[in-house]
């Protein structure tokens, strides 16, 4: 949760390594790459109304982010724009950060933020209830110096059969890296769970054919002529929300290659 003073920006990260507890507010239970699962919204439950709802609850749902990307990894920071424009130079100062922290609860308080957001953070509901016990720059200065280390070069892994520069097609055809990339596709495109597994490769047995649908009886299509012949030159256009990356793999010449 960051904020800005337009000199000092605070980022404020969750004050433990669980990020939480933290929800999402919804009334369209869909992300950008599917919709919520059934194991998602079973234990949803109903938020009060919030003041630019108009009156209407919205839905109230857990949500787990994946830790690799939980605001845990990289710790609160705290910057002086007017010496580090480019924010590259965390700085410590408790007073600074005291400020910031009240800043934050003042604007979390305007933004009707729910309650959990505040157990979250660690910050009280009130401003004037801001002390030294909810500094955590200095905390967790040593997680924001690490995360600060850059990636690795690719001249740094090791050569072998298969590398950083062996093509996907490659890669593919080696049965262990065909399992490792699935794992990363799926764990990138969002967690697995047991009512929804989230496979976004076809089985090899299996391939992508149209199944020939007879058209209505009755309706628009009434009478518009016999059922759709077997689908010879049509490709089932990739499930809404699939992985982009599983969608460049299933293009190479590898086993999972859309049939015709």
């Amino acid at each position: 949760m960051n904020v800005t003073d337009g000199r000092y920006v605070y980022m404020r990260a969750c004050h433990d390594d669980t990020n939480q507890p933290l929800y999402e507010h919804t009334l369209m239970p869909t992300r950008i790459r599917g919709r919520f699962t059934p194991g998602e919204l079973s234990g949803l439950t109903l938020a009060e109304p919030f003041g630019f709802t108009k009156g209407v609850r919205t839905l109230r749902i857990a949500a787990n982010p994946s830790p690799l990307l939980g605001p845990q990894r990289f710790g609160s920071l705290l910057f002086d724009l007017e010496t580090d424009p480019r924010q590259e130079k965390p700085l410590v100062d408790d007073t600074v950060e005291l400020r910031m922290i009240r800043l934050l609860v003042e604007r979390l308080r305007a933004s009707e933020a729910p309650d959990d957001q505040y157990a979250r953070l660690g910050v009280p509901h009130d401003p004037d209830e801001v002390g030294e016990t909810h500094l955590l720059v200095a905390a967790q200065r040593e997680r924001a110096e690490n995360a600060r280390e850059p990636a690795a070069r690719s001249d740094e892994f090791p050569e072998g059969a298969l590398n950083l520069r062996t093509p996907p097609a490659a890669l593919l055809a080696e049965p262990a890296a065909t399992e490792a990339i699935r794992r990363i596709v799926n764990r990138a495109a969002g967690h697995r769970t047991a009512d929804r597994p989230r496979r976004r490769f076809p089985p090899p047995d299996r391939g992508l054919r149209r199944t020939p649908r007879a058209r209505p009886a009755h309706g628009p299509g009434r009478g518009a002529g016999p059922a759709l012949p077997e689908a010879a030159g049509h490709r089932r256009r990739p499930r809404h929300g699939a992985a982009p990356r599983a969608v460049v793999i299933r293009a190479v010449n590898s086993p999972y290659r859309t049939t015709k």
